[in-house]
Parts: C-alpha cells; sequence; structure tokens
C-alpha cells in the first residue's frame, strides 16, 4: 500500500532538511573557531611553560653566580665579578648560555647584573658598595636590555605578543676567612701539641688549615687541651671531631671535610716562589753555627745555607730585612733569634724557607726568657715538621706558617699574627635572598 504526500507534507520535510544543513554550517563555523581558540589556549600554555621553565633556568643561574662571586669577594672583588660571570656562563635558558655584564663600577645597584655589597645579616638588608664587600647580588635576566635580549615566544605572535621579560635575582653572603694563618700541608700529620699550658692564637681574622685526610693518628693530637684562637679551624678530614675544639672557641667553627688548600708558595700557586733563590747577601757552604755567648749579625738580604743552621744554647742570630733559605742541613735552634723579612723583592715577606727538597727536620726552642723567639714574615717549611719549644710568656712565630706539619711544645702562648698574607681563600658562601 503506498502513501502520496501531500503538498504540504513535501513542503515541509523540504524546510527541515534546509534547517539541518544550516545547523550543520553552523556547527562547522563554531568548530573553526573552538579550534583557533584551542590552539591559542594550547599555545599559550606553551609559551607559559616556556616561560617558566626559564625563570626557573636564570634562578638556578642567578643562585649559582652569587654564591660562586661571594667566595671571592672579600678577596678581590674584579675576580668575584669574572666568577660570577663564569658560573653563570655554564647555565642555559631554554638553550642559551646566561650572560652576565661585570657592572664593574656597581652603577646600577637596581638593575646591574653584578652589584657587590654589604650584606647586614642582623637588618636581613643589602647595602650596595665597593668598600669591603661581603655579599654579591646577581640579576640574571632575559630582558630587552640584556645581554641576551628578551625570551622569544613561539605562538605569542599570534596574539601579537613576540616576546617576555623575566628577571631573576640572588644574593649570597660570604663568612670565613680570607686566609689561613697555619696551613699543615701533608696529608698525615697536622698539628700536635705537647704542654700543659699551650695555647695557640691566630690574629687578624687568620683560619687554620689542616691538610690531613685522617688516616693517620698524628694529624691533629694534643697532649692536654691547648687553648686555641682562630677565625675558623677546617680539617680535611671530613670525620674529624675532637673533645679540645669547640665552635664557641671559633666565630666561624669548627670545619670538618673542608677542601684542601694546595700550597700557596708553590709554582703555579698564588704566591709562586721559586725553588732555588738567587742569593743577594752570601752563601754559606758550610752551614752556620752560633754558640754559646756568640752573637751573629746577618747583612739584609737573602742567604742560602748548605749545611744546615744551629743556633745553640746561648747563642744569639739577629737577621733583620733577611730571608734565610735552608738549601741542606737541619734547622736547630736553641737559644736566642730575631728574624724580620725583606721588605721588597721576590722574597718579599718570607723569612725562612727550607728547601723543597731538604728532607730534614726542623727545630725553633728557647728558654731564655721572654725574648727568646721573635720571628716576623712568613715560616715556609713545605715538606717538614717545624716543632716550636718555648716556655717564655709569649712566643711570636711569624705572621704565617706554611708547613708540613707543626708541633707546639712548652707552656707558652705562640702567636701568629697574621696579617693577610698569601691569600688562600677559606670561606664559605650561602644564599641569603
Amino acid at each position: 500500500m503506498f502513501k502520496f504526500s501531500t503538498t504540504e507534507q513535501k513542503r515541509q520535510r523540504g524546510v527541515f532538511v534546509q534547517t539541518d544543513i544550516k545547523r550543520r554550517g553552523i556547527a562547522y563555523i563554531w568548530a573553526a573557531i573552538f579550534l583557533i581558540i584551542f590552539i591559542l589556549l594550547a599555545g599559550l600554555s606553551f609559551d607559559a611553560a616556556r616561560a617558566f621553565v626559564a625563570a626557573h633556568q636564570l634562578q638556578n643561574a642567578a643562585d649559582a653566580a652569587a654564591l660562586a662571586g661571594a667566595c671571592l669577594v672579600r678577596v678581590s672583588e674584579p675576580n668575584a665579578r669574572q666568577k660570577a660571570i663564569d658560573i653563570a656562563y655554564e647555565n642555559f635558558v631554554i638553550g642559551a648560555r646566561v650572560r652576565l655584564d661585570k657592572n664593574e663600577d656597581n652603577a646600577d645597584p637596581d638593575n646591574g647584573d653584578i652589584i657587590v655589597g654589604i650584606y647586614d645579616r642582623s637588618s636581613k638588608t643589602f647595602i650596595p658598595t665597593t668598600t669591603d664587600p661581603n655579599a654579591v647580588k646577581v640579576i640574571a635576566k632575559r630582558t630587552e636590555d640584556s645581554l641576551n635580549g628578551s625570551l622569544p615566544l613561539i605562538f605569542g605572535p599570534i596574539a601579537g605578543v613576540n616576546d617576555v621579560d623575566i628577571t631573576r635575582s640572588a644574593i649570597a653572603v660570604s663568612i670565613g676567612t680570607t686566609g689561613a694563618g697555619l696551613i699543615t700541608l701533608d696529608k698525615c700529620c697536622g698539628l700536635t701539641t705537647d704542654g700543659t699550658k699551650v695555647s695557640l692564637d691566630v690574629n687578624n681574622d687568620g683560619a687554620i688549615q689542616i691538610n690531613a685526610d685522617g688516616h693517620c693518628s698524628k694529624y691533629v693530637k694534643f697532649a692536654s687541651c691547648p687553648d686555641i684562637t682562630a677565625a675558623a679551624f677546617n680539617v680535611v678530614d671530613i670525620s674529624f671531631t675532637d673533645v679540645c675544639l669547640n665552635d664557641a672557641d671559633f666565630p666561624d667553627g669548627v670545619n670538618a671535610g673542608v677542601p684542601r688548600i694546595e700550597d700557596p708558595l708553590c709554582p703555579g700557586g698564588p704566591g709562586s716562589l721559586p725553588c732555588l733563590p738567587e742569593p743577594s747577601a752570601g752563601i754559606h757552604h758550610t752551614g752556620l753555627t752560633i754558640k754559646n755567648g756568640e752573637t751573629l749579625t746577618l747583612e739584609p738580604g737573602v742567604h742560602i745555607i748548605d749545611g744546615g743552621l744551629i743556633v745553640n744554647n746561648g747563642g744569639t742570630l739577629i737577621a733583620n730585612n733577611v730571608m734565610l733559605f735552608i738549601q741542606t742541613g737541619i734547622l736547630d735552634v736553641k737559644g736566642q733569634i730575631i728574624i724580620t723579612p725583606p721588605e721588597s723583592g721576590t722574597y718579599e715577606g718570607v723569612a725562612i724557607f727550607q728547601s723543597r727538597s731538604n728532607p730534614e727536620e726542623a727545630s725553633i726552642g728557647s728558654s731564655s726568657g721572654s725574648s727568646g723567639i721573635y720571628v716576623e714574615g712568613t715560616l715556609y717549611f713545605p715538606n717538614n715538621t717545624l716543632s716550636v719549644t718555648s716556655n717564655d710568656a709569649t712566643t711570636l712565630v711569624g705572621n704565617q706558617l706554611i708547613v708540613g706539619c707543626l708541633e707546639l711544645i712548652g707552656n707558652s702562648s705562640f702567636i701568629i699574627n697574621y696579617d693577610g698574607r698569601n691569600p688562600v681563600p677559606a670561606l664559605k658562601s650561602f644564599l641569603v635572598r
């Protein structure tokens, strides 16, 4: 049985078909609009993530550069700036190395890439200054005026935004010492004392550095607890502890597991000295021996001694503006010695230098009274144990000791008047902002 549609039914069915076609056309338009919006949102999310990663990478670079610069800022401001630049350059932001401007004159404290200054830990404020700085502020940037420019966006240009500016900053402060008044170089032995009233004072912000790694029992050994004063007591051995040493006695603490300090006077070191000096005052081929009741006064300059130097009890050695180079033989002093180092030249500031190839131990001792030992300058015994014996009330043993090992014997206050010479940083830095 067949049914025939009326004209009205055909007309209505035609309307339905046309309406359905129109609705499908509008759906395509809306789909296209939503697709564009989705692409823009996806692009925005991608660029936002890209900017977030860049900010994180910039922060890492700023942190690392500030920490590195702070370790050197109290020793050398130019070196601190360069170190910050070098460390920042090792970091990448979206594939591009981080580049910092030195800002050498510290002229732009708000926007400069590297700013040195003083950080007041009590008030938690950073004051830009090149006078005795203790902190470094690093601003790592991807901005229009930075060395790398703004961070380009991938999808941003669709919305008319080609790039974005990102800035991250960090402040690191330095604590610790700018050098060590006592450095023991040997990996086995370090500092020992033998006496009931031994004290050791390293003055003027000088640290004690013990390079021994702790595999030998003698590397730090006290017969009875000495009274030690220093800016810090640093030991390479990571497991170092000693009941005699209390953090309260050292402003920057007793530090175990610190990096080894290499010989600063060794060739290649910051204060490199030649292995064999030119004698400017003479060569003593058969050594020097000063007997009881004798006084020997040396001419200023460099004296090379072959065969050792012996000052017997009751003898006196006076050597002003002199460096003694002990090429062979022992150094055995039991009498009175008064030594001041050269004030100029290659060996400026060095009072006694025992040859690196001389294996003999060295001993300086006195029991003659408060003026038995008076030595200024650097005492350098890189491969030897230096034993200092005194029962004087105070015993001045130079401005810096660089020795294989050090033994302090007797009942005296041994004083090292460190004056910042041969500065090998014994510093720590940490982020404050």
